[in-house]
């Protein structure tokens, strides 16, 4: 059954278009059996083993499809504006991605940085021309969805007691979003773009911060962790108050 469970759950994945309702009832299923590793027996916690990064990365795919479908098709409606569905999807990620968390950091990091270099790339264009705004806006789409993504991860840190190679690759995938957030940052300050994928982007940048502030942010925090370690090699902030 697990077998046709993954089949079926990658195949809605790809049909996204119709699968809108069904997409958070299937990632839910698949973190309740990560959940439940310690209870499975037999040949089910490898099956897990193999399964799981495909659904993360047939989820991760949907998602970019859906911002490049919004420019090359002329849709009316943006997935990153049904709030009520993308939180149900993204609170199930966390589990899913930590499951194999170097893994799925890597992952996801090899998605994102194309994309992000590419988003920087035409946020320099001083006078861009249609083709170029409809690339942008594409990017821009891609990376809010990667920036949510990655808040939903990062704010879905299980324990106090997580291992400190999970807080290092928080610490990689922050990275990730802080530098976008300078060069959207330095973007507007240059051209005051008023656009709505640029909105959704900050929508998407304020929800990054919440979820990093809720587990990275505080005294306590600061005292045990190793996410700024990373943080400073990479983007240059070395404590929270960098931050704020």
């Amino acid at each position: 059954w697990m077998d046709l469970s993954a089949a079926f759950t990658v195949q809605t994945f790809q049909s996204w278009q119709w699968a809108a309702n069904s997409m958070h009832y299937l990632l839910n299923l698949w973190s309740r059996l990560v959940q439940s590793m310690p209870f499975l027996r037999g040949e089910t916690p490898g099956l897990l083993d193999s399964y799981i990064p495909e659904v993360i990365k047939a989820y991760i795919t949907s998602r970019l499809e859906v911002a490049q479908s919004l420019e090359l098709e002329d849709a009316t409606e943006d997935a990153l504006d049904d709030d009520e569905h993308m939180v149900e999807q993204l609170e199930a990620l966390p589990t899913l991605c930590r499951f194999q968390y170097d893994k799925s950091a890597q992952y996801i990091i090899s998605i994102f940085e194309p994309i992000a270099t590419e988003y920087r790339s035409l946020l320099s264009v001083s006078m861009p021309d249609a083709s170029t705004l409809k690339r942008l806006h594409i990017r821009e789409g891609e990376v809010t969805w990667m920036v949510y993504i990655i808040g939903s991860i990062v704010g879905g840190r299980m324990c106090a007691s997580c291992p400190e190679a999970h807080e290092v690759l928080d610490g990689e995938l922050a990275s990730c979003v802080f530098r976008v957030m300078q060069w959207a940052n330095a973007a507007l300050q240059q051209t005051n773009r008023q656009d709505k994928s640029a909105e959704r982007l900050e929508m998407g940048l304020l929800y990054f911060l919440q979820s990093f502030r809720k587990v990275y942010i505080g005294e306590q925090a600061m005292s045990s962790t190793k996410v700024y370690t990373r943080i400073a090699e990479r983007v240059g902030f070395n404590d929270h108050l960098s931050i704020l």
